[in-house]
């Protein structure tokens, strides 16, 4: 609860900095690898797995989920395809048939979607067998966030049970109020509600009645606020939180006077979750005259029944609760989420207040402004104010002011974000410019383009990163006038960012590339070829080797043939081909076209190469002797 209670605040100080990750787990995303598996050992039959999925505060993407019989993946068990996983969400991959006990591996393959997608795995002191396998190797010191779904449980009579936990042992009266929380009815519940004083089946008498329905579990819980203290008291108290029992609010309110801490940090916290305006009246109340000791606990509280209120639609009351907590002299952390509950209770009418905090001199409101700017208030309104205000703020504040406007993909942000592309100041240029890709823009292409040409290796290389996260569509339609353009730079950058995403459709204008006038043009061009060219650019590629006079040229004409020999799937028909082109090559030619049919292999490379023992040049013989 306490985490929860906070929780408003966490996303807020992304802005500012990361948040702290647990010491013992770490997120490992598919995207690093091929396929990510976990051994496991189940000691009672299941039908069925289940695995923690973080995407990173997405949910597009998706996966592949299969169990099989051990890592060595002889015989497939089941198998199930996910998409738009929501970010930690637990899914489950069901049998068809129940297994029992054994020794299993479930492994995830076939990502979809384009953010990021993995598991969490535990980080473990010793090396254990049942462990993660990345791409098929174990790694034995960690272990995936995951396990089995066990067959369901029968479940005794209610008859038989209310006598157990009347007579039975202290085992079998635990055993029966776990039943009783599934099959327990109205008629049991004076039995558990007097085991609410009993410090040895307290905690069990909640677990059976919290989830029963009705009205007379919660007159139980409220008539035990007069019967326990200290633990049991806080337990009580938890419960009626969770049940959320808005006539509690009387004697809860009561609570926050007590002289135990505990007892007052359950009592705001369930009032924070009943979240009526009668509650959140009695925690303004306590606030007013409340020790310092005991306002964290208020605040926590205060902030969920805020919560609670503008989730159930009442605005206005939300934003005076979060305005009041605003108002403290409290951590950062709880005015940063004060801040961002009343912004959203306000929604556009909050623009002045959000405004405000990103000119001011607090650091964490500034952040949980522009974390609501970014996530929380829509509307073309909010983002053309937030982009007239971006000149206004201080430098230190613009990179983050222009992140939260490219996450808001408005248009109405396009034309302040590409002219601070233009011609911002630095690092406020750079952030412009590594946004720009994700406002979906045909616009953003003429101005990363020109920005690529420019002296300033920062912006290039910025504009260059840029680009290569382009759609390919639009990538291409980038890379044309870049490989046309007479300036060298510009070549090179065409040609990086041809081989970067893969394009083979530019191979052919590659071709005509290597026959540039500049030298580190051709080299890049030819090395370009190799990891793109295909059958049909072999007889251009044989040309370009007859004309090369560098070294660096001719190796990398001959590692480009290689690779696109390799690729073309007939050794024979390439072997040939290459061949055809030993008689009329220059010695230096020759001798590159015998080390390609080498490294080729098979009878008609063979051949080739014999017959070359007899070459009247004696680099060429003697190179054909060593092969």
């Amino acid at each position: 609860m306490r985490g929860l209670r906070l929780a408003l605040a966490v996303g807020l100080l992304v802005v500012c900095g990361r948040t702290a990750v647990q010491a013992a787990q770490e997120p490992i995303p598919l995207n690093d690898y091929t396929r990510l598996g976990q051994r496991f050992t189940a000691t009672r039959p299941f039908n069925g797995i289940w695995v923690v999925v973080p995407s990173w505060s997405d949910s597009e993407g998706g996966l592949t989920l299969t169990l099989w019989d051990s890592p060595r993946r002889t015989k497939r068990l089941a198998q199930r395809s996910y998409t738009d996983i929501a970010d930690n969400a637990r899914i489950e991959l069901p049998l068809r048939k129940t297994l029992p006990a054994g020794s299993y591996y479930w492994e995830a393959d076939q990502r979809t979607g384009e953010t990021r997608v993995g598991f969490y795995a535990e980080i473990l002191d010793e090396e254990i067998d049942d462990c993660i396998y990345l791409d098929g190797v174990p790694n034995r010191k960690r272990r995936f966030l995951s396990g089995i779904s066990p067959l369901p449980r029968t479940y005794g009579r209610v008859s038989d049970l209310t006598a157990m936990l009347r007579r039975g042992t202290h085992t079998e009266r635990i055993d029966a109020c776990r039943q009783l929380a599934v099959v327990g009815t109205r008629q049991v519940v004076p039995l558990l509600a007097r085991l609410l004083a009993d410090e040895e089946l307290s905690h069990m008498a909640r677990f059976a009645l919290q989830p029963m329905p009705g009205s007379a579990v919660d007159a139980a819980f409220r008539a035990a606020l007069k019967r326990v203290k200290g633990p049991l008291l806080v337990g009580v108290i938890n419960s009626i939180g969770a049940r959320r029992d808005a006539a509690a609010v009387t004697p809860l309110a009561s609570l926050l006077r007590d002289g135990d801490p505990a007892v007052v940090a359950a009592a705001a916290a369930a009032l924070g979750a009943i979240g009526t305006p009668a509650a959140a009246d009695r925690l303004e109340q306590a606030l007013a005259s409340a020790p310092s000791s005991l306002r964290p606990a208020l605040h926590e509280g205060g902030l969920l029944c805020a919560e609670r209120l503008l989730q159930q639609g009442q605005r206005e009351r939300a934003a005076a609760l979060f305005d009041r907590i605003r108002a403290e002299q409290a951590p950062a952390v709880v005015r940063a989420a004060a801040l961002r509950g009343a912004l959203a209770a306000r929604g556009e009418e909050g623009l002045p207040l959000l405004l405000e905090q990103l000119h001011g001199t607090d650091a964490a409101l500034a952040g949980a402004a522009l974390w609501v700017a970014q996530r929380e208030l829509p509307g073309p309104a909010v983002t053309e104010a937030l982009a007239q205000a971006l000149d206004q703020l201080p430098a230190e504040r613009q990179p983050a002011l222009i992140e939260a406007l490219a996450q808001r993909a408005d248009a109405a942000a396009l034309s302040a974000l590409l002219a601070t592309a233009r011609s911002g100041a630095m690092p406020i240029r750079l952030t412009a410019l590594r946004v720009l890709p994700g406002l979906g823009s045909a616009e953003v292409v003429p101005v990363l383009v020109d920005a690529l040409a420019e002296p300033d290796n920062e912006v290039s290389s910025a504009a260059r990163e840029a680009l290569a996260a382009l759609p390919a569509g639009e990538l291409a339609a980038a890379i044309d006038p870049l490989l046309r353009s007479p300036e060298a730079r510009s070549q090179l950058a065409g040609i990086d960012l041809a081989v970067r995403r893969g394009l083979s459709r530019f191979a052919p204008a590659l071709l005509e590339v290597g026959a540039s006038a500049e030298p580190q043009v051709r080299l890049a061009a030819l090395k370009a070829l190799g990891a793109l060219a295909g059958a049909a650019e072999f007889p251009g590629l044989l040309k370009v080797m007859a004309g090369a006079d560098e070294e660096l040229e001719l190796d990398a004409a001959e590692q480009a043939l290689a690779a696109v020999c390799a690729r073309m799937g007939d050794a024979e028909e390439c072997a040939a081909k290459l061949a055809a082109g030993l008689a009329p090559a220059a010695p230096p030619q020759r001798a590159a076209l015998l080390r390609v049919l080498a490294e080729l292999g098979g009878a008609r490379a063979l051949q080739a190469v014999r017959e070359a023992l007899g070459d009247a040049d004696p680099e060429v013989k003697a190179t054909a002797l060593q092969l």
